[in-house]
């Protein structure tokens, strides 16, 4: 792309002249600055957040299926990229089981954070850099999830790199654009397309020059297939499973058209603007109305591109699963699109500041200041929202999870769900741990005393159960709603803890002639805090 136009000719016999040599050193403290902040906001949330949701504790659990596979088993629900880059992670930290895959997430989402500012600042300007850089900075998707152990911010990070690289020339995005498809298979409908029509801009539109990359994304597309379809012995397509994993049944196409729409409106017009404010919103309207018209620097179009694809499959994803707007799957869908958008509002930014050129300087910084902290309102709310509700719902299971390892007996049978299941198994351990969803399926269909009577046979001693659906624990065993002691025929289920937020009730299961297994303290009523991530 090269310097900034200003300063295209600012050499003179070898020597680099000192608006040149101001605007590099200016570049390089802005850059540090904001990697530095987004370093301190990260390393501050990590441990007082305590996760989206399971996943941030079931990928700890995939990366010790993949070290124990010796890098040769992956689940076919979940791109390989993440859990083999985790497990290097792991082995390089000697088997330390969260620090090592925080630390790689962390690095991924600053290096977002810096890449973004300067890609900004080649595009728009300092100022712009700035506004770009300190929103992705604090905005609440990238700074909450950065500092867990999600995919997302990986995922984002790559999808960005892959842009940078092609609007510098290099086929070496290509290869980036297929590294994040193996991170997250999304990276099939929403970077693909746009990353060779970056090419296409950069370098022309022949078809000879689009081949490589056409031929390198197609392969690795083909190659993860090819692995789901031979190793796995799964048919369809790799995409069918979890696209249609959250759409809904039993509704009429009108219907389910109506309700899509109706979904995606709600969110554009309401879950966005919570996430990155109503400012951001104008200026990437102005900043992408803008590039459109052909305002701006090299490289708008191709920014713009991913900022289409990217909100517009987060929107095709709510009008297909039609979950309630605030529903946190669209929270993590939507981080790919933050960087875009926000790089389309610096734009948008520049925009606005050419014609305030008539204002005083003070007025000018002013309004900028304005600018930058109207965003604060939005972020602040939802960032404490999501850290109030991880607090509640998702620690008191991170508790109750060490404690069962800790304190459960050797061998001791546990069916479990969502966090508990997968964190006991992030290592190796004499439990027996079984999920609700790997319970014999004829259980459904039998009284409460058979499946007491399995409990006895299996030697469970304790049994998790959750109100979510997806769970099936409410299809085996819609009795243990009410939290009250049930008599299952040989086996009698006595509930020692609850938390009714997320929906959970622990039982101890006790088994006639035996001692009664350990009963935790109140982790879920929040009569007891334990360590958290501290233990």
């Amino acid at each position: 792309m090269g310097p900034p136009h200003s300063f295209d000719a600012a050499v003179y016999d070898g020597e680099v002249t000192a608006p040149f040599a101001r605007e590099s050193r200016d570049a390089r403290i802005q850059l540090a600055v904001v990697v530095f902040a987004a370093l301190l906001v990260r390393l501050l949330l990590a441990p007082r957040y305590f996760g989206w949701e399971e996943g941030d504790y079931g990928n700890l659990m995939m990366i010790r299926e993949v070290i124990d596979s010796k890098f040769t088993w992956f689940r076919s629900a979940h791109m390989p990229g993440w859990y083999s880059l985790g497990a290097v992670a792991r082995l390089l930290g000697g088997g330390a089981e969260r620090g090592p895959a925080l630390a790689m997430t962390m690095g991924f989402s600053i290096a977002s954070v810096g890449l973004a500012t300067a890609l900004a600042r080649r595009l728009s300007g300092g100022s712009a850099a700035w506004l770009v850089g300190l929103w992705l900075v604090f905005q609440p998707e990238m700074a909450l999830y950065g500092a867990s152990t999600l995919r997302s911010p990986v995922f984002t990070c790559l999808g960005l790199a892959a842009l940078v690289l092609l609007l510098r020339g290099r086929q070496a995005g290509h290869a980036v654009t297929a590294a994040a498809f193996l991170v997250r298979m999304e990276a099939f409908f929403v970077f693909f397309i746009p990353s060779l029509f970056a090419w296409g801009r950069q370098r022309g539109r022949s078809w000879v020059r689009l081949l490589p990359g056409v031929v390198l994304l197609a392969v690795t597309v083909a190659s993860w297939q090819l692995y789901i379809s031979v190793a796995q012995g799964e048919t369809g397509p790799f995409f069918a499973g979890p696209l249609g994993q959250n759409r809904p049944e039993g509704v009429s196409l009108w219907d389910f058209a109506l309700n899509g729409a109706a979904t995606a409106w709600h969110l554009a017009t309401w879950t966005l603007p919570r996430k990155v404010s109503w400012t951001a919103l104008v200026l990437a309207g102005i900043g992408l109305t803008s590039v459109l018209s052909g305002f701006g620097r090299a490289g708008g179009r191709s920014v713009a591109g991913y900022g289409l694809f990217t909100l517009g499959f987060w929107l095709a994803e709510g009008f297909i699963s039609q979950q309630d707007p605030n529903h946190n799957l669209y929270w993590v869908w939507l981080m790919p699109a933050l960087p875009p958008l926000f790089l389309l509002a610096g734009v948008g930014w520049q925009w606005v500041e050419e014609r305030l050129s008539p204002l005083p300087r003070a007025g000018r910084a002013a309004l900028f200041g304005l600018v930058l902290l109207s965003a604060a309102p939005s972020f602040l709310s939802e960032s404490r929202y999501q850290m109030e509700r991880s607090e509640a719902w998702y620690r008191p299971q991170l508790e109750l999870s060490r404690w069962l390892e800790t304190n459960a007996r050797p061998g001791a049978g546990m069916i479990l769900g969502s966090i508990p299941e997968v964190w006991v198994q992030r290592r190796a351990h004499a439990f027996r741990v079984t999920s609700w969803w790997f319970l014999p399926p004829s259980l459904k269909e039998k009284p409460k005393e058979q499946f007491g009577a399995f409990l006895v046979d299996q030697r469970v001693d304790y049994v998790m159960w959750f109100a979510e659906e997806w769970t099936e624990a409410s299809a085996f065993a819609p009795w243990l709603a009410d939290g009250a002691p049930v008599q299952a025929g040989p086996a009698r289920l006595v509930p020692v803890d609850r938390e009714d937020g997320y929906g959970w009730i622990l039982y101890v299961v006790e088994r006639s002639g035996e001692d009664p297994p350990p009963r935790p303290p109140a982790f879920g009523s929040g009569a007891v805090v334990g360590p958290g991530w501290g233990a």
